[in-house]
C-alpha cells in the first residue's frame, strides 16, 4: 500500500478527486439533514470539534472504540471549568456567519437538543439520546466511506 503523503496526493489526486467530492457531498448532505440546515451543520460541526478537543486534552484516544466510549460519556465536570469556552463570537469567526445568525442557529440547535448554552460555561455539545445516536451513526458511515476512499487512493499508487 502506498503511503498517503502530500506528494502522493499531488501526483494521484486527479484520479481520485471525483470520489473525494462524492464523499464530501454525501457527508455534507447527511450532516445538513441531521443538523436541520447548512448553517446548523456548520455550527454543530464547530461545537462537536470543540467538544472533541476538550475530550482529547484529557484523554489519550488511540482507537475509534476508545474515542467513541469517551464521547458517549460526555464531558467531565472538570473540563467545563476550563477557560476554553465556546461563544457566539468564536463560532461566527470560525464559520464566517454573522454573529446574529450564529446566535439564532445556536438557539435552534439548543431547542433541537443538540447543545446547551450557558453564560458561564459557554456553548457545549449536549445532545439528547436520539441525537447522540444519530451522530454516532454518521460517524460509522464516515469511517466506512472514508476507509473506502483511502483504499481507492492507495490502489492508485
Amino acid at each position: 500500500m502506498a503511503e498517503l503523503s502530500e506528494i502522493y496526493l499531488k501526483t494521484n489526486f486527479g484520479a481520485v478527486w471525483p470520489k473525494f467530492l462524492e464523499f464530501e457531498i454525501s457527508r455534507s448532505k447527511r450532516c445538513v439533514k441531521i443538523a436541520g440546515s447548512v448553517n446548523g451543520y456548520l455550527i454543530l460541526q464547530i461545537v462537536a470539534y470543540h467538544n472533541l478537543s476538550l475530550i482529547t486534552s484529557a484523554n489519550s484516544l488511540d482507537s475509534y472504540s476508545q474515542a467513541r466510549a469517551v464521547w458517549e460519556e460526555g464531558l467531565p465536570k472538570s473540563l467545563l471549568d476550563l477557560p476554553y469556552i465556546l461563544n457566539y463570537a468564536a463560532i461566527a469567526e470560525l464559520t464566517g456567519l454573522d454573529k446574529e445568525t450564529t446566535r439564532r442557529v445556536v438557539l435552534k440547535l439548543e431547542r433541537d437538543q443538540w447543545l446547551s448554552v450557558d453564560k458561564k460555561l459557554g456553548i457545549n455539545y449536549a445532545p439528547s439520546e436520539k441525537n447522540q445516536k444519530r451522530l454516532l451513526e454518521l460517524n460509522e458511515w464516515e469511517i466506512s466511506y472514508l476507509g473506502k476512499l483511502i483504499e481507492l487512493m492507495s490502489a492508485k499508487g
